[in-house]
């Protein structure tokens, strides 16, 4: 968590007794970074009766994280581009697409953008 804080990345916990996974973001210094917080909304951390409510990014700005990710890593990553894809097929119809091309030309993944949104249309 030091290294991440330090390194203005990203950490995980892991619950070892349930099957909690939360990442951890720490806020950057981009505009992009301060849009992406600012646009995060709060839920609660579980469903327990008066949890803590935490910021959870918003649909476009996972994508846009992650196409972000999926061209920084030579774009050989399965995993990042199958996350895009389901993430678009479960908010079809609900994303801000006028948002999300404004930024992906501003982190230089508009292409893949382009291609994320055709894919996930064409399949269900």
């Amino acid at each position: 968590m030091e290294e991440a804080l330090q390194a203005r990345s990203s950490f995980n916990a892991i619950s070892l007794s349930s099957p909690l996974k939360v990442d951890f973001f720490v806020l950057g210094d981009t505009p992009f970074d301060r849009e992406e917080f600012a646009r995060a909304g709060l839920a609660p951390l579980t469903a327990e009766q008066g949890a803590p409510l935490v910021p959870i990014k918003s649909a476009e700005d996972l994508i846009l994280r992650k196409l972000a990710w999926y061209r920084a890593g030579s774009e050989v990553s399965d995993h990042q581009w199958t996350d895009v894809l389901g993430v678009m097929r479960a908010q079809r119809g609900r994303l801000d697409r006028p948002y999300m091309r404004r930024w992906a030309l501003e982190l230089g993944v508009a292409d893949r953008l382009g291609r994320a949104l055709e894919e996930s249309e064409q399949s269900s």
